[in-house]
């Protein structure tokens, strides 16, 4: 009987982080360049990891370092065994969404915006280094965090971060002035 209710408790927390931080987890792997084809497919694989490890996730914390790191691991293990090419965009699809809009060009500027920013987050290339910003200027998480979740020297990420800025940088300008990164 004991069993069974500890096994309940596991489900519900288990579906609790999973409806709070799926749409973030699917977030951060598109950050890291998995294809919007594969990563609703890959953000599944990571919650099935992570049920079977939720024991080790501090509840006293916030999940998203815990999960940040499923996601790059993930997406690290994606580029490596994939063949990754660019995405090719569904233009009917987004045209038909676009169009749908109560404002039409203000939701094409908002995903040229989009577009133009996940770009130049590919052009760090380092998934490293890109992990380190996504977490640290993106989701806000704190160095500590970040080092904690990563297992790395604060020092170490605070490096990572300044390398991926000027990255970032490099392929927005790049980007904006018309040349790809």
């Amino acid at each position: 009987m004991r069993m069974a209710a500890t096994a309940n408790v596991r489900a519900a927390r288990f579906r609790e982080l999973f409806a709070a931080h799926a749409a973030y987890v699917h977030r951060a792997l598109l950050r890291l360049g998995v294809p919007r084809a594969d990563a609703e497919d890959i953000m599944h694989d990571i919650f099935v990891s992570v049920y079977e490890r939720l024991d080790e996730l501090d509840p006293s914390r916030s999940p998203r370092p815990w999960l940040a790191t499923f996601a790059f691991y993930a997406a690290s293990n994606y580029r490596r065994r994939a063949k990754v090419r660019a995405e090719a965009p569904d233009a009917i699809a987004e045209e038909e969404a676009i169009a749908a809009t109560p404002d039409p060009e203000a939701a094409l500027d908002l995903r040229w915006r989009q577009a133009k920013v996940l770009t130049a987050l590919q052009a760090i290339g380092n998934l490293e280094i890109r992990q380190v910003f996504i977490m640290h200027d993106i989701d806000g998480m704190t160095m500590t965090e970040i080092a904690s979740a990563l297992s790395i020297l604060s020092s170490t990420g605070y490096s990572r971060l300044r390398l991926a800025r000027e990255q970032f940088r490099g392929a927005l300008e790049r980007l904006l002035r018309g040349r790809t990164p």
